[in-house]
Formats: structure tokens, C-alpha cells, sequence
């Protein structure tokens, strides 16, 4: 080993010696051995390199030598210590018991000498070294030391902080402290080089770990794909390479006309360098390798031609590129999803990296189809709103023409004629009745009924439009509950169930409705139903057939909005949709069995409810007749049957009839004939001037006058509430016996 001490160069010839023997060294090999040299070239007591944390609290020894012998590495508190002077004032500490005064070198400047004495820095010392001992579980070689020279050489990183530093004690004092000084100054360059790029590779593996954490911890597919293999093949590309024949046409492009192994063949190019672990759980694989083997079988038809599309951006040089498409996982099930690939600018050149990121938007895409749903129900039910409006209009004097004919008639077979005109129109009535619940204008009406008795009036319709092949079907529950309902909206419902059953059996079958009750708990998972239940009693009504059944791939649709499996034509896709909401309306819920071949079953479960089980169903009053005095009721209506219609009913009891066409002439009527009016029929909808308008006119003038307002459309109840008192309704078409009832409410 080469003595310092005893060398005539000491300095240049120590330099060269550890240069020789740590240059082919890095890392914990280099600082060992650079200690080992210090510790033996200087022959000092104790020797370590260490390492100062990020917080500059601590310092951790790399390497330890005590007396030439390696020993264990140690971490120690900075503050209190010497080397917390080291890196305040960032320059070497050399303390020398020999001499009185302590100083830092500095090489340009001269020695900057410090207020403490050598006596007060081995106190100082001592006292850190019996505070770690004490503190310390482990006696790190602190214990009974004795110092009398002391040399801390801080390491510097390039941006010249203190990174570590280098600290060399002597147990006996030394007269060679000066050369040990200067040698320790140089050979701290080298140990801070060393030093600098530990820490740069530290942070550099601490910013992977960072990434790799992000990269695996967030809830979007990444890939890393390698495509530089496909570059040439890319380059030389015609997309009607991609064509089996003719020219390339993407959206009219099917797969069975596809050039579909030319597109594989490029893709079994590219590789799959790197996947996160949403990856996986997205596309339900155990590993990358199983991930990377199947890719190619959870392809689209859409996914492929989009591929197609972007290697003819690639091969344009776009380098950057979104799209939606479909991708299936390992399952088979279809996922929709959105993607972005981007080749990054450092490899542009060579396409050894591009970066995928992958979304899972199915979700996404139900909700926007069910936003497009919406949005067309909501068009078709301004449509359906419409049309009740003016189909009421039209069925409003036949109506009130008819009862008046039949007054009229004598002649029972004359008289039946009238009935059938008569029956035809509440047909018709009812019809409306389901476009303006469809339409959500209509106000529902919950009543107490038997829905037995529901089931009966619709049998009787159906009769007549079913074919004979059919047997139908109803087991009546002789203890049947009444329950709260509107009686057209349920109506309505069987007469969709039963006409679904009806053309699943085109070579005709049997349809059974049965009702009884059941008693369902909240933690029941009756039929599997997927709804908040809430416990309770129930009416339970199915609705059985043995036609055709349905595809249990099917079950989940079959309520959506403009979902059929009837062929063009033959369905609107608007039935059990209907029916889904007449149930939710009613606070139940639906649930449908169904076999191939064999047949399906509906089950309805509607809330009994106690009020209306408590209480006898409610009669229908006898129809009051119109009072009998000579009133002056002033009609207002644009539509000319009806106000013909109404005036003729009216006169027809006495009433003297006063007939505006709009609401202007009414308002104007109105004040130069206010005291001979008794009551007023205004029509809602009307052109210049809405019927709404016309009675805020009155009402400033008139407080008490009676308004009974009629219109096609019903109005709700609030609403009508919000017109104050001595204020009615009348929804057209209305029967003569309605209009009575309303007109005696204010002048019988």
C-alpha cells in the first residue's frame, strides 16, 4: 500500500495511486475502495463516504473503515453534528488539536478562522457521540472514541450542493494534517462525480417507479407498440391492396369483400412492448402474454377497416389519430370503446414507439342512445300530442251530434246504429287517450278498482280481434284486492300483452291471464328482478302464451323505446315500452320468462294499496241534466263543428247561446255584455288570442263569473287550481250528460 507519509511527492503519487485503482470502479465497489485508500494511505482511525438525505437530516455512510478494517454502514442525525457546519458553509472542516485555531480551507480565499477553539469543537464532537450512543440501539464504533484530528470534505453535486461527504478522524494527533487536507480536496472531485451520478440514477429509478405506478394505477387502457417492422409495408401500401376487387370504398367497404390476411399480416408485425394492468382487467385477460397472443380474435369488422384507415394516415404522415369503434375481451363480449394513438416526435422516424390509450365507453354509448331515444320520444310525443289535439276536436261533434240524433230516434234498430257511432267514438276517445299518455300530456286518473274488472273490459275488445285458433283465457281471483289505478292506462297495457301473444302464435295457441296476490320482502330476489322492491302486498297479473318465445339474448331490450323483433311494418317498438311505463307509473315492477319454442310469460306486480283495499269501489254518481232556466252562455271555439255542436246542445235545453270564433272577439263581447253573461265555455288553444289570455282579461273585470274551460288537451289538476274559484274543466270529446255536469256545479 502506498504511504503518503513516507513518499517524496506525497500528493501527486497518492492522486495517481487511487485514480489506478478505482477508475474501472462505479457505484458501492468505487466508494469502498475509495475508503479502503483513504483509510490506509492516510493510516487514519476512522474513514466514511456518506450520502445526505433529500430533507438534509441525515447522513447515510456508503463506506466505513475503522483502523483499515471495512465495517458496517450507519446513518446518523446531521444536525448537532460537525457535518452540520460542513454543509452550512459548503467547504471542508479540518479541526487540529495542535493548533488553537480552526479554520476552513477554502482555495480562494484565505483561512477563515472561526470563533470556536479546538477544545470547543471535541467537546462539541464528544457530546454528539454520546448523544447517538445513548439514542441509538446499535452501537455503531462511536462508543469510547477518541479524537484529535478531524477532516469533513463535502461533495458537490453540479449544481453545487451538497450531496455527501467524506470524513476522516484520527484518534492521535498528526503532523501531516496540511497534505492530508489537500489530498482529501482532490480525491473529493472524483468521489463527487461518482457520488452525483448514484443519485442521478437514484432519481432516475425513483421517477420510473413514479411512472410505472401512474401508468398501472389509472383506469385507461395504455399500450406501447413497436411498429418500425411495418414502416416499409406501410410505405409502399395501396389501400386498394386492401379490396379483394374494384376500388376502396371504407364505409361501404364489408368484411367478406376484404382483403382481411393482408390486414392480419401487417398487424402480427407490430408489437405489443408494453400494457398496464387496467388492461387486463378491461379486457378480462390474466397476463400480457395471453393479452398479446388472442388480440387479433377480439377485432371488429369496424375496428379492422379503422386500422385500414390508419395506416393510410401513417402512410400520409399524420401521426396522431382518434376513433370510436368496438373491441370484444376475452369473454366475447363487445365492448365499445374509443381510441387514440399518437407517434411520439422523438420517434417519428423510426415508429419504435407509439402510444395507444384506450377507453371503455360503452357506457358512455348507452347513454347517448338512450339521449337519442329520448329525444325522438320526445318528437314523437309532441307529434302524438298534436294529433289527439285535433283528432279530439274532430270527435267532438260526432259525439254530441249522435247523442243528439239519438234523442231524436224512436226506432230501437235506428237507435242501435246511433250506439254503435257512439261506441266507435269512445273507441276512438281511448285511443287518444294512450297518444296523450304517450305524449305525457295526459293527466293519469288513480281510482280504487278491480283489475279483474280491467281484464274482463279488455277481453271484450280483444274478442272480436283475435283469430279463432286462440283460446283466451282468464282465471279470476274470487278474493281479488282492489288496487289504485288508472283503468285506461292498465287497460291499455293488457291490450299490448295480449296483442304480443297474439302474433307470437300465427298457427294459433292459447293465451292465459291470472291474477292473484303475493307478499314480497325487500331482500327478495323474486324472478331476479334487478328494481328497488319494496315489501308489501302486490298484485301479481301474468300474462302466458306458448308461441314462438324469445331469444334470451333478447330479454334485456325488450322494453327500450323502438325495439321490435316484428318484422318492418308490423311493429313500432313502442308497445312494451309503453307497458314498462304504465307499470312504473303505478309504483310496480315487470319481469318476462320466455323459452324458444315454448312459449313466454309476463309478470305484473302492482302495490296493493290499503287505502283503497279499506274502502268499497267508488260509485259513479247518476248523471245530473241541465238546470232548467234561461242562461246566456257565451261560447268561445275556433273550430266550427264544435262550437256548432255545443250551441246546438245548449239551445236545445233553452239556453240562449253567444258564439266568439277567437279570443279578441270574446274579450271585446265580453266588456260591452258582461252583465248578461251567466256563464263562459272557452277553449284553451286558440289562434290570436289563448283561451288562458282571454280569462286573465275576465278576471281583472269579473271575479265571480263561472269559466269552464275545454280543450283537447287535459289540463292538470294544480294547474287548474291555480285559476282560482268558480273555475271547471271539460276535456273534448265531451258526451252531453259531462257538459251537464259541469254547468250545474256553478248554476244549479
Amino acid at each position: 500500500m502506498f504511504d503518503i507519509n513516507n513518499n517524496p511527492c506525497p500528493i501527486a503519487k497518492s492522486i495517481e495511486f487511487f485514480w489506478e485503482n478505482i477508475r474501472q470502479l462505479s457505484g458501492e465497489s468505487f466508494f469502498s475502495k475509495s475508503t479502503e485508500i483513504v483509510s490506509l494511505t492516510t493510516k487514519a482511525n476512522y474513514v466514511w463516504i456518506g450520502d445526505v438525505s433529500k430533507n438534509k437530516d441525515k447522513i447515510t455512510t456508503l463506506s466505513f473503515f475503522q483502523n483499515g478494517v471495512k465495517g458496517s454502514n450507519f446513518e446518523y442525525l446531521i444536525k448537532n453534528s460537525l457535518c452540520c457546519i460542513i454543509l452550512e458553509k459548503k467547504d471542508i472542516l479540518l479541526v487540529d488539536s495542535s493548533n488553537k485555531n480552526q479554520y476552513f480551507v477554502d482555495s480562494n480565499k484565505e483561512n477563515e478562522i472561526l470563533n470556536e477553539t479546538t477544545e470547543e469543537y471535541m467537546d462539541r464532537f464528544n457530546n454528539y457521540i454520546n448523544d447517538f450512543n445513548e439514542n441509538s440501539k446499535v452501537n455503531l464504533f462511536f462508543e469510547n472514541w477518541t479524537i484529535e484530528n478531524y477532516i469533513g470534505v463535502p461533495l458537490f453535486n453540479s449544481k453545487k450542493e451538497v450531496i455527501g461527504v467524506i470524513v476522516v478522524i484520527f484518534s492521535e494527533n498528526t503532523e501531516h494534517i496540511a497534505k492530508f487536507k489537500l489530498f482529501m480536496e482532490i480525491i473529493s472531485s472524483f468521489c463527487s462525480q461518482e457520488l452525483e451520478s448514484i443519485e442521478q440514477k437514484r432519481e432516475c429509478k425513483y421517477q420510473e417507479q413514479r411512472f410505472y405506478d401512474l401508468f398501472n394505477s389509472t383506469q385507461i387502457s395504455i399500450w406501447e407498440l413497436d411498429a418500425s417492422n411495418i414502416k416499409n409495408d406501410i410505405k409502399d401500401m395501396n389501400l386498394n391492396d386492401f379490396k379483394k376487387s374494384g376500388d376502396f370504398n371504407l364505409e361501404q367497404l364489408d368484411l367478406s369483400s376484404f382483403n382481411i390476411d393482408l390486414v392480419f399480416n401487417i398487424i402480427k408485425k407490430v408489437k405489443i412492448t408494453a400494457i398496464n394492468n387496467y388492461t387486463l382487467s378491461m379486457f378480462k385477460f390474466e397476463s400480457k402474454k395471453e393479452f398479446t397472443t388472442d388480440i387479433l380474435s377480439l377485432l371488429s369488422d369496424d375496428f379492422i377497416k379503422k386500422i385500414v384507415l390508419s395506416f393510410n394516415l401513417l402512410k400520409s404522415k399524420t401521426f396522431s389519430h382518434y376513433f370510436e369503434s368496438s373491441f370484444k375481451n376475452s369473454l366475447n363480449e363487445t365492448l365499445n370503446v374509443s381510441i387514440k394513438w399518437e407517434i411520439p416526435i422523438y420517434s417519428i422516424d423510426s415508429w419504435e414507439r407509439i402510444i395507444v390509450v384506450v377507453q371503455d365507453i360503452t357506457d358512455k354509448k348507452c347513454y347517448e342512445l338512450k339521449a337519442i331515444q329520448s329525444e325522438k320520444m320526445e318528437a314523437v310525443g309532441m307529434l302524438a300530442g298534436g294529433v289527439a289535439h285535433d283528432f279530439n276536436n274532430q270527435l267532438t261533434p260526432i259525439v254530441t251530434f249522435a247523442e243528439i240524433l239519438k234523442e231524436e230516434l224512436n226506432e230501437q234498430y235506428q237507435i242501435k246504429y246511433i250506439d254503435n257511432i257512439l261506441s266507435a267514438a269512445t273507441r276512438a276517445s281511448d285511443l287518444v287517450d294512450q297518444l296523450l299518455m304517450f305524449s305525457r300530456k295526459g293527466e293519469s286518473i288513480f281510482v280504487s278498482l278491480n283489475i279483474d274488472d280491467v281484464i274482463q273490459e279488455s277481453i271484450e275488445l280483444l274478442e272480436r280481434s283475435i283469430d279463432k285458433k286462440i283460446t283466451l283465457k282468464h282465471e279470476k281471483n274470487v278474493l281479488m284486492a282492489p288496487i289504485m289505478g288508472d283503468s285506461t292506462m292498465l287497460q291499455n297495457m293488457i291490450l299490448n300483452l295480449v296483442i304480443n301473444a297474439r302474433d307470437a302464435m300465427p298457427n294459433g295457441g292459447e293465451i292465459l291471464i291470472n291474477t292473484g296476490t303475493i307478499t314480497i320482502d325487500t331482500l327478495s330476489l323474486l324472478f331476479n328482478i334487478k328494481d328497488n322492491i319494496q315489501s308489501g302486498d302486490y298484485l301479481k297479473l301474468s300474462i302466458t302464451d306458448n308461441g314462438v318465445g324469445i331469444d334470451k339474448t333478447l330479454l334485456n331490450n325488450i322494453f327500450s323505446p323502438f325495439f321490435t323483433t316484428k318484422e318492418p311494418g308490423k311493429g313500432t317498438g313502442l308497445g312494451l315500452s309503453a307497458v314498462y311505463g304504465t307499470v312504473k307509473k303505478h309504483g310496480g315492477f315487470i319481469n318476462v320468462e320466455s323459452e324458444l319454442g315454448v312459449g313466454t310469460t309476463f309478470y305484473i306486480f302492482i302495490p296493493i294499496n290499503k287505502v283503497a283495499s279499506s274502502k268499497s269501489l267508488e260509485q259513479v254518481s247518476s248523471p245530473k241534466k241541465f238546470p232548467k232556466q234561461n242562461y246566456t252562455v257565451l261560447l268561445v271555439d275556433d273550430e266550427e263543428l264544435v262550437y256548432k255542436s255545443t250551441a246546438e246542445i245548449l239551445k236545445r235545453v233553452g239556453y240562449s247561446v253567444m258564439i266568439c270564433t277567437n279570443g279578441e272577439d270574446a274579450v271585446e263581447y265580453f266588456e260591452r255584455y258582461e252583465a248578461s253573461i251567466d256563464i263562459i265555455i272557452l277553449d284553451i288553444i286558440m289562434p290570436i288570442m289563448s283561451g288562458k289570455e282571454v280569462f286573465s282579461v275576465i278576471r281583472q273585470k269579473n271575479q265571480q263569473i263561472p269559466v269552464i274551460f275545454s280543450s283537447g288537451y287535459p289540463i292538470d289538476s294544480e294547474e287548474l287550481l291555480n285559476f282560482g274559484e268558480k273555475v271547471s274543466f271539460i276535456q273534448k270529446p265531451f258526451k252531453i250528460s259531462e257538459l251537464a255536469d259541469k254547468i250545474s256545479e256553478f248554476l244549479d
